[in-house]
């Protein structure tokens, strides 16, 4: 449905601009609530992406003091797993918001700022989704075996080449 929203602008005279939504009637209850806050899946998919990208960069800063030892290597290991979750839960949170879009806002700013919100957006989820892959990446280049929390193991994509793997690690 189309609903008309005016912008004011001190040097030009006011202007009408169409918002188009593409909302079932089923679809409303996501937009978020009159108090400004998101619903609860929203807000659970964004707090676990914290949580999760707080616990891996602790988790390699620590590794680092360890070195290479076991200690190191295990935290390394768990951070790899890590990155798995990371991973499907952005995937996962990726299809949650396509299949539950936000309402608009009811009084949208200038069309710039909205592009830039949309881009940087765009970027965050992009990096979310090319962090753990390079992670891989560079695993497979160094010749490990990314193992998931020791039950499972990711297949190897790339062969073993120590200048790819100290350029994605460095």
């Amino acid at each position: 449905r189309n609903i008309p929203l005016k912008r004011n602008n001190s040097a030009r005279a006011v202007s009408k601009i169409t918002v188009i939504t593409c909302f079932r009637k089923s679809n409303i209850s996501h937009s978020p609530l009159t108090d400004g806050r998101h619903p609860t899946m929203t807000r659970l998919f964004h707090w676990g992406t914290v949580i999760l990208l707080m616990a891996m960069f602790t988790l390699i800063w620590i590794a680092g003091w360890f070195g290479p030892g076991t200690t190191g290597t295990q935290l390394v290991a768990l951070h790899r797993s890590v990155g798995v979750v990371l991973f499907i839960l952005v995937l996962v949170r990726l299809i949650w918001r396509v299949s539950h879009p936000f309402a608009p806002l009811k009084a949208p700013g200038p069309v710039w700022e909205h592009r830039l919100a949309a881009t940087v957006q765009f970027l965050l989820y992009a990096s979310l989704l090319a962090m753990p892959l390079l992670g891989w990446a560079a695993s497979d280049t160094a010749g490990d075996t990314v193992r998931v929390f020791g039950f499972a193991t990711l297949p190897s994509f790339l062969s073993m080449d120590e200048d790819r793997s100290n350029l994605l690690f460095n």
